[in-house]
């Protein structure tokens, strides 16, 4: 898909348009569907403290393999969203493995201006409660189309993962909710790029919500319970110690 640089002024008219005529038009919820691509040798390229030696061993061994494939689900409503994996299976391969389904999800309720999630930390599981999280974004002036929504980018940067991050908001659904953490944009975060492709959850349809349970939390869910900035320690503390025995940190944690 072509990406088509816009004035200002034509920014702000397309921004308009479509905001006004999503508020008639377009329902408040509804559950998207992305597919989720990680591409590992882009990942593994992206790590400052490898050798270049190491990063084309990767990239040598990687290229029977361009990508690994995941789908994933975003339910959401005016006040509250929900992200999780997909039960659908998006590589073949994995069809006859029988293994079981890791607890995952990130609850946010715009009301409480609070967010949970449930996730696993080097093989551990961790509770995360707290305050909405907002990136520092920069909304930029380019526009594409990303399963039948126009959509406008913007950028911001993860100092603990060294990551550039882009995302792409439907100027026709105007909630401030996205896909995993990403949200604080003026429209629902249908595509993200991280580290030019190194990772890409990209929306393929938006369908309407089938079961108000899907916003529910699993009644058995366990893990410690944790705040976000001690979390943010956690992963910082996890990614010097790779850092210093050269290793991908990404390896059992949150690329993201």
């Amino acid at each position: 898909m072509k990406k088509i640089i816009l004035s200002k002024l034509t920014v702000f008219i397309v921004t308009a348009v479509f905001t006004i005529s999503a508020a008639a038009q377009k329902p408040l919820e509804g559950t998207v569907t992305y597919t989720q691509i990680s591409n590992w040798t882009k990942m593994m390229a992206s790590l400052d403290y490898l050798s270049q030696n190491q990063k084309d061993q990767i990239s040598y061994m990687s290229s029977n393999r361009p990508g690994w494939k995941q789908y994933k689900k975003l339910h959401f409503k005016k006040n509250i969203s929900k992200f999780e994996n997909s039960d659908e299976i998006a590589n073949p391969e994995m069809r006859h493995w029988s293994q079981k389904k890791e607890v995952y999800f990130i609850l946010n309720n715009y009301d409480q201006n609070t967010f949970q999630s449930a996730l696993i930390f080097n093989g551990k599981p961790y509770l995360i409660t707290d305050s909405l999280y907002v990136p520092a974004w920069k909304i930029k002036n380019n526009i594409k189309e990303i399963a039948g929504h126009i959509c406008m980018n913007a950028t911001t940067y993860d100092s603990i993962r060294k990551q550039s991050i882009e995302a792409w908001f439907a100027l026709d659904i105007p909630l401030s909710t996205g896909p995993e953490r990403f949200s604080g944009l003026p429209g629902l975060i249908l595509e993200v790029d991280i580290n030019n492709g190194a990772m890409i959850l990209s929306a393929e349809k938006i369908d309407s919500i089938a079961d108000t349970k899907l916003f529910d939390i699993p009644k058995k869910v366990k893990g410690k319970k944790i705040n976000t900035m001690q979390y943010d320690k956690m992963l910082k503390d996890y990614i010097e110690d790779k850092r210093k025995m050269e290793q991908p940190w990404f390896w059992g944690v949150q690329y993201y």
